[in-house]
């Protein structure tokens, strides 16, 4: 591995420097806390690529954050895995696609920390009634800009980060990297969501 890089490198392809058990130790107890942080903040991550603010009226029980956090992060860990072990002819490990998919979660952490923000939550009690969801916007159109704009960046991120995890963990560049990446990125998320909705 590299010993140095630049501050972009670090940020978006960083699992040039850093893979193996220690980004599989460091991935795991990040989830951990993005799980706890999800619990307070009430922001449930349901899918590889999802993220709600739930209703601050019907408190959710930790369990569900967390599986929601884990199970997502294995459903991608999955079939990303198997996905390069079929593409590629170099030998993959499982414990470096673990960890970086792990660690390419921390984009998600903004995302997670504007659900400290009470009022982002009050759309979550309104339902389906359009009058009170037109009102919520009209009211907090620059609130909801912010947390919009916070929250396309931090996915954007999130996906450059997990395509650099596939692809430095499954030496898959090119063409065949980028399109079995989006192929994959889209299976992996229906799988979440369907485990997530079958046993959570």
């Amino acid at each position: 591995m590299k010993a140095k890089g630049s501050l972009l490198s670090y940020l978006f392809q960083p699992f040039r420097y850093f893979a193996g058990g220690w980004s599989l130790l460091a991935g795991v107890v990040f989830l951990l806390v993005l799980s706890v942080l999800s619990y307070f903040a009430s922001t449930i991550m349901d899918g590889v690529l999802d993220l709600h603010f739930v209703s601050l009226n019907n408190r959710i029980p930790f369990l569900p954050f967390l599986y929601c956090i884990f199970l997502s992060w294995l459903s991608a860990v999955a079939v990303f895995y198997l996905t390069a072990r079929i593409l590629s002819k170099s030998s993959v490990r499982l414990v470096d696609m673990a960890g970086t998919m792990a660690l390419a979660k921390k984009p998600m952490l903004f995302g997670v920390l504007l659900g400290f923000i009470p009022s982002l939550h009050q759309m979550a009690d309104f339902g389906t009634d359009i009058q009170l969801i037109m009102s919520y916007l009209q009211n907090n159109l620059l609130l909801i800009l912010l947390m919009s704009f916070v929250s396309l960046l931090s996915i954007i991120w999130y996906i450059i980060l997990m395509y650099n995890a596939y692809s430095v963990s499954g030496n898959l560049k090119g063409n065949k990297g980028i399109i079995s990446f989006i192929i994959v990125l889209f299976i992996a998320e229906i799988i979440s969501k369907l485990l997530i909705m079958i046993l959570v």
